[in-house]
């Protein structure tokens, strides 16, 4: 689990996904990756996970293409978008596939136990389960953190004390056979 302050940029989104690339290594398959529809994390994930695709031209006449990237066969990325109205009532929720098949991205998420749709659910939970152990992140406090750097530090360590004292449940493809 990666915490991280400031503006949602494409720098930052980049940082996220490398962190997460650090996180699982060479592991195969490749994490499964479930986001909202903010623009910069498409770009980002190609940017840490993609391969270099080398293009030809057509009839072999004109300017050489630039090589561009491509997400690599088994990177499954699943995304979220909220619609709301004026209000900012929740008026539906549309899920589609960025890469992969969203049919081979839902099966995934059932043997993984979360959920048989595509969701960010368990993002949603971790971020009200910070908010409400948190002081300095919840809503209309006089507890606010004047350096982002104390802000940060607090995160982490309700990070670590989180991921030491929170019961573990491995999801059933990664048990050990």
């Amino acid at each position: 689990m990666d915490l991280r302050l400031g503006p949602r940029t494409l720098e930052l989104a980049t940082e996220l996904a490398a962190s997460v690339a650090l996180a699982v290594g060479s592991m195969q398959p490749l994490p499964l990756l479930l986001i909202d529809d903010h623009r910069p994390y498409p770009a980002a994930i190609l940017q840490v996970f993609g391969l270099i695709r080398h293009r030809r031209r057509k009839r072999g006449r004109g300017r050489r293409k630039h090589p561009d990237l491509k997400p690599p066969p088994g990177l499954w990325v699943g995304v979220v978008r909220k619609v709301r109205n004026a209000t900012g009532k929740l008026l539906r929720v549309r899920t589609w596939a960025l890469f992969g098949r969203k049919r081979d991205i839902e099966r995934r998420m059932r043997r993984l136990r979360l959920g048989s749709r595509i969701n960010t659910a368990h993002i949603e939970r971790l971020n009200g389960s910070l908010r409400g152990q948190q002081a300095r992140l919840a809503r209309r406090t006089r507890n606010g953190s004047r350096l982002a750097e104390a802000l940060q530090w607090s995160l982490g360590l309700w990070r670590d004390l989180h991921n030491r004292t929170r019961p573990t449940v491995r999801p059933m493809d990664t048990r050990p056979q």
